[in-house]
């Protein structure tokens, strides 16, 4: 069930580790085909990549004003008497994030050879992506883009390791 049947019922149904396995498949024989017609194909598809990268960058400053929205939305419908233990748990998960954050702070530096705060600096807009729309994948162009330009790292194997961690990880959520 890992190799889709049909590539676009599989697209249209989300399921992402199928889709995955023929992106892999099919980068591979495009990447073996020697022909001008798959090198056109191979740069429209990074055209296509940067410009998506590109829109997602424009739609990231709309972000901080639908999160205002949905935390008006909340409020009007609960009230203020959850304010109380909603600061407590945003308190305790922003203190846990942080230590987290530096622990990753530190490994990223030296894996990449920077100081620490350039390294912070480097993933810090994926980390506000990601925290603000609980999304791993809606924080995908953000990080890709911080680790080829900021960090430096490899942008084919970035481009391959990303993604797959990230349907892995969404893949073992649901088996859990």
């Amino acid at each position: 069930s890992i190799i889709p049947t049909n590539i676009f019922k599989s697209l249209s149904n989300g399921d992402s580790l199928p889709v995955l396995i023929f992106s892999i498949i099919f980068g591979i024989a495009l990447g073996c085909t020697k022909s001008n017609a798959a090198k056109t194909a191979l740069s429209a598809l990074d055209g296509f990549y940067n410009a998506l990268l590109r829109l997602v960058g424009w739609l990231l400053y709309a972000l901080p004003f639908g999160l205002c929205f949905m935390f008006g939305g909340l409020m009007s419908r609960l009230g203020f008497e959850i304010f109380t233990p909603l600061s407590m748990l945003i308190l305790l998960f922003v203190s846990i994030c942080l230590l987290l954050g530096m622990v990753n702070g530190f490994v990223l530096a030296r894996r990449t050879k920077s100081s620490f705060f350039q390294a912070i600096k480097a993933i810090r807009a994926p980390v506000f992506v990601a925290l603000g729309t609980s999304s791993s994948f809606a924080a995908l162009p953000a990080t890709l883009q911080s680790l080829q330009e900021e960090l430096k790292f490899d942008r084919k194997l970035i481009g391959l390791f990303v993604p797959i961690g990230i349907t892995f990880y969404q893949i073992h959520n649901i088996v859990k």
